[in-house]
């Protein structure tokens, strides 16, 4: 049989390891076309604290939480956090971009 086999990317590896069937968003998919999107992905680390992004950064991706939480927030007038959604693995965030947002009204912190 001819053909070329290549072997998984990383992210293909976290979506097909994912019991998540990676989110929601991509569970009514089959595999081979959650595969396909995962290909298209880049896995990124993001230590405990850190930001993912922060309000008034342009926007720009969609993310797949594989593992730990994400704190989504915003910022009140006098300074405070104000939590929006606390995220666990096989959630999405970032999906407003996709449609026409072009700034982060709000910040993303890892908390775990």
């Amino acid at each position: 049989m001819w053909g070329v086999q290549t072997r998984p990317t990383k992210a293909q590896e976290l979506c097909r390891a994912c019991t998540h069937a990676c989110s929601y968003l991509f569970s009514g998919l089959p595999e081979s076309a959650r595969m396909e999107l995962a290909s298209l992905m880049r896995p990124i680390e993001i230590g405990e604290g850190e930001l993912v992004f922060y309000e008034g950064l342009p926007a720009y991706g969609l993310y797949v939480l594989c593992e730990g939480k994400i704190k989504v927030a915003k910022r009140t007038k006098d300074g405070r956090s104000q939590i929006l959604k606390l995220l666990a693995p096989g959630e999405v965030l970032g999906e407003k971009t996709l449609f026409d947002q072009e700034t982060y009204t709000c910040y993303a912190k890892a908390l775990e």
